[in-house]
């Protein structure tokens, strides 16, 4: 039965360059989580000039790094893990449906129980290591590698950037996360076929009254390593022992090393075996058009014995046709860069249409601003820093006291480390006044390239055009309100208004009569609490919280008069208000009232229950 294993080979191979772009899909996750844990170092990197630190201070910041790189890693894990979990299933879908139209035909194929499947991919090992170990093992010899180089960057006197350097690269010299990136492509990449080997495997296994043995190929890796060359070709009984057939090498499921491609074949029964009144098919021929090939055949020369339409369809036309040129080496043919395929894409292409997920351990999301929040000494340093730490896109402090700039910019770190999706609309922080310039200068660049674009105001200079659509833009005015929260797509965020910001002692004694006169909540004397009240809005907005039934019940518990005695008159104008004043007074005043008091529970199972930790 040589030929239906042959036949098995090539739906094998098949389901193998399917799988390197699985693989590719998933490194691509894995670089993009990658990315935005070296943008957190970053930022913690930047709260002050690293050579000036004391000697504690550094400490301090090294242990902070920890975290960082522990949830970005657990992210990572996660991600990975998820994708595994749906693989194992996948691959056992495919070798049944292999297995049934090459030697089943219409009998039922034996698989493995679901335990046995979730177990394939939850307990994969590589070299002996479970996989969780190995990431714990990048995560720290990556944060070994970062806090040597930050120390070794301060001993030198080196600048800031020139530390970040190390880490990041520079000039096509590879920092630390260059390393951290291959290592984990690396992993990636050997889990993913360790995993459908043994899913495969598996399947197998469950069939030992038609598969009789194995065969180790390595006709699916264009790299095949001494450890492979020995196994080529050899092989194993499919018994409990897997007696090896005529060596002495011990069986093993590939992979066996890091990157290895290798798969077993399996050999089935002849007919005469399985008692069934039939001729055998000659030994090293095939039931298709391709001829005589033998089990040892390369990659390469599988390829090149297929129809090109069958080429095009693996590997797609333009690549197929670089590789038929001599453009591009089999590596690189197969590497499944530009042609990933998702999870769900791989499932619905084999038809496994319901994957029950395994719970994965709780995550708790790291919000992407410092650990720490820094106090700047002038306004134009608390916008530098806003920046720096990732608080939002844009800042402008223009013309307020640099303490107001302060408690900004404290208020808005504070809920960007304990909700860090927010983070998403925070494209400005400053004054109201700032952010309606910014507002005007993009809605003036907008009507300027609509008429460049149209054809229009051909005899103006980009120069002229601009300020003649400067003057077309209605400016806006900041009003009466100390601040506002503001959604809108270019230049979203919070903002004061600098009629207030611009004297701090004035400001806090306004807001003081306001909560004496019990106009605001209890405890929301500070400017802070003038952020917290808007950041009540933008969760508002973010958690749908006006609409959610338990916070429209505790409004509609209580009538006008109720509201203003028991959180604040302004908290009484209407849902929204009542939203941003209890969650206000729930962050500033010792003692939260009732109302606040329940208003911060809802908030935070809220936030929870849709974004995690």
């Amino acid at each position: 039965m040589t030929t239906i294993n042959q036949e098995l080979l090539d739906q094998i191979i098949k389901f193998q360059i399917d799988i390197r772009r699985f693989e590719a899909g998933l490194k691509k996750e894995v670089q993009v989580k990658l990315e935005k844990m070296q943008r957190d170092l970053i930022v913690e990197l930047s709260g002050g000039e690293l050579t000036e630190f004391s000697k504690k201070k550094t400490q301090a910041l090294l242990s902070n790094l920890s975290p960082v790189l522990a949830n970005h890693y657990a992210g990572i894990e996660e991600t990975v893990q998820d994708s595994l979990d749906g693989l194992s299933k996948v691959q056992v879908r495919q070798a049944e449906k292999s297995l049934k139209t090459t030697v089943f035909i219409e009998n039922a194929v034996n698989l493995p129980t679901q335990h046995v499947i979730e177990r394939v991919s939850r307990n994969v090992l590589i070299n002996g290591g479970p996989l969780n170990d190995w990431w714990q093992k990048q995560r720290a010899d990556t944060l070994f590698k970062v806090s040597a180089q930050i120390r070794e960057g301060i001993l030198f006197n080196e600048t800031n950037q020139s530390i970040i350097s190390r880490i990041i690269g520079k000039n096509g010299a590879p920092g630390v996360m260059n390393l951290a990136r291959n290592n984990a492509a690396s992993l990636v990449q050997t889990v993913t076929h360790a995993v459908a080997n043994e899913a495969r495997q598996a399947v197998y296994e469950e069939n030992d009254d038609i598969i009789k043995s194995f065969v180790w190929t390595t006709a699916l890796d264009s790299h095949v390593c001494r450890l492979c060359i020995a196994r080529s070709g050899k092989r194993w009984k499919n018994d409990k022992s897997h007696t090896p057939i005529g060596h002495s090498i011990p069986f093993q499921v590939p992979g066996i090393h890091y990157n290895d491609r290798c798969v077993l074949l399996p050999e089935t029964l002849t007919f005469k075996e399985l008692g069934v009144d039939l001729p055998e098919p000659p030994i090293s021929t095939r039931a298709s058009s391709l001829g005589p090939i033998s089990a040892k055949s390369s990659f390469s020369d599988y390829l090149k014995r297929v129809p090109v339409s069958q080429q095009n369809e693996m590997l797609g036309v333009g690549r197929a046709q670089l590789w038929r040129d001599g453009k591009i080496t089999l590596s690189q043919l197969l590497d499944g860069k530009g042609r990933e395929l998702s999870l769900v894409q791989l499932q619905s292409k084999y038809g496994v249409t319901k994957i029950t997920k395994i719970a994965p351990p709780a995550i708790i999301k790291k919000a992407v601003v410092p650990s720490k929040f820094v106090e700047a000494k002038t306004t134009r340093a608390a916008e530098e820093w806003a920046i720096a730490s990732n608080l939002a896109d844009n800042a402008d402090y223009k013309g307020v006291d640099v303490r107001v700039a302060n408690e900004w910019n404290k208020g808005l770190h504070f809920h960007l480390k304990e909700f860090p999706e927010l983070r998403k609309n925070q494209k400005f922080t400053g004054t109201i006044q700032g952010q309606n310039k910014l507002w005007h200068e993009l809605e003036a660049k907008k009507v300027a390239e609509y008429q460049r674009s149209h054809g229009l105001k051909k005899d103006l200079s980009d120069t002229d055009l601009l300020s003649w659509a400067k003057r077309m833009v209605r400016k806006r005015k900041a009003g009466g309100e100390m601040a506002h929260s503001w959604r809108h797509k270019d230049v979203s965020g919070i903002a004061v208004n600098k009629k207030f910001g611009v004297d701090h002692d004035k400001f806090v004694e306004i807001k003081t009569k306001n909560v004496v006169s019990k106009y605001h909540a209890q405890g929301t004397e500070s400017v802070k609490s003038v952020v917290d009240h808007e950041m009540g809005h933008e969760l508002d907005a973010l958690l749908g919280l006006r609409g959610d039934a338990d916070v429209v019940n505790l409004y509609k518990s209580f009538n006008r008069e109720e509201v203003t005695e028991n959180l604040s008159k302004y908290g009484s104008t209407n849902i929204a208000e009542f939203i941003a004043e209890a969650w206000s007074e729930s962050l500033n005043n010792a003692k939260p009232r009732d109302i606040s008091r329940r208003m911060d529970e809802i908030i935070r199972r809220r936030y929870r229950e849709k974004f995690g930790g």
